[in-house]
């Protein structure tokens, strides 16, 4: 959600986020040096797959600040494309998989926070009338 609201309207950094933007880029960085993964390959670990895939897509990544730490999220996801070959699937399943975000950038603030409220409303809506 930070990744989304520091995006401005041409799908850049605001200047006024450039502190919050290497503060993602050292989460991300974090989870290359010590994440653990909880299966056998890399692209099959959940996780690590959406990390890796997604942020390689987001928009913000492509600025002139975050070059070298996009050189380490390049790395990381050519080595999951190159295992996932290695696992036997075909060039087309392997970019079917791999060529494109599954987290949608393109959304703006106003309905990422609409829906973080809609989806509160619906929370605090379910445990009030639970009937268990």
């Amino acid at each position: 959600s930070i990744a989304i609201y520091i995006l401005d309207k041409n799908k850049k950094i605001s200047n006024h986020y450039i502190i919050v933007l290497k503060k993602i880029l050292l989460a991300v960085d974090k989870i290359f040096k010590d994440y653990t993964l909880k299966s056998k390959f890399k692209f099959q670990d959940a996780f690590y797959f959406y990390i890796v895939n997604d942020f390689y897509y987001y928009p913000g990544f492509k600025s002139y600040i975050a070059k070298k730490s996009f050189q380490n999220l390049n790395k990381n996801f050519k080595s999951m494309k190159e295992e996932i070959k290695r696992e036997g699937f075909s060039q087309i399943e392997t970019n079917l998989l791999t060529n494109r975000s599954y987290f949608n950038w393109e959304i703006d603030f106003r309905w990422f926070f609409k829906k973080a409220i809609l989806k509160s409303e619906n929370i605090s809506y379910s445990t009030t009338n639970n009937d268990y």
